[in-house]
């Protein structure tokens, strides 16, 4: 498993390759393509990043890149390199392919149509929401993230 801040890294610098202007990140969009990345992972049967999303207003974060992005302020123009063991783990499991398909279908949304998308009926952010009666920072289950994209897998 590796920390969502490495996985974030790995997603700007795969962007940056892509060369699309159209794959313009910042901070919403990039919570949710690592989001969207994490459920297709884990419909495939793999946990590769250690951090539990937590639906806030706008969907799904990983409070660990929110925190990471603020004392970053550049990390989407001037990318910070992912260590070698993150590099050799996403090697392990193919990640790099999976990513790529991620950016070329949802990198282009803008942060507003990928929060509108993460917040459908039925979605394990409204899930995470319905449990804790509408408290944001709630946990987003792993187990509804699988579920959720495994019924999905034919919109990517």
């Amino acid at each position: 498993m590796v920390d969502s801040v490495e996985f974030g890294k790995l997603v700007i610098s795969r962007s940056l390759e892509l060369k699309d202007p159209a794959v313009n990140l910042n901070e919403t969009k990039l919570h949710k393509l690592i989001y969207i990345c994490d459920g297709f992972m884990l419909a495939g049967g793999v946990n590769f990043i250690s951090e539990t999303a937590k639906a806030w207003n706008y969907g799904p974060v990983y409070p660990r890149v929110h925190k990471w992005l603020k004392k970053a302020g550049d990390a989407f123009s001037a990318p910070k390199p992912c260590n070698d063991g993150t590099l050799e783990e996403a090697d392990e499991i193919n990640a790099g392919p999976l990513i790529d398909r991620v950016l070329a279908t949802f990198g282009k949304w803008t942060a507003t149509r990928l929060s509108d998308w993460s917040h459908r009926p039925g979605s394990p952010w409204e899930l995470a929401l319905g449990r804790s009666r509408g408290v944001m920072n709630s946990p987003i289950s792993k187990d509804d993230m699988r579920d959720y994209f495994k019924g999905i897998i034919g919109e990517v």
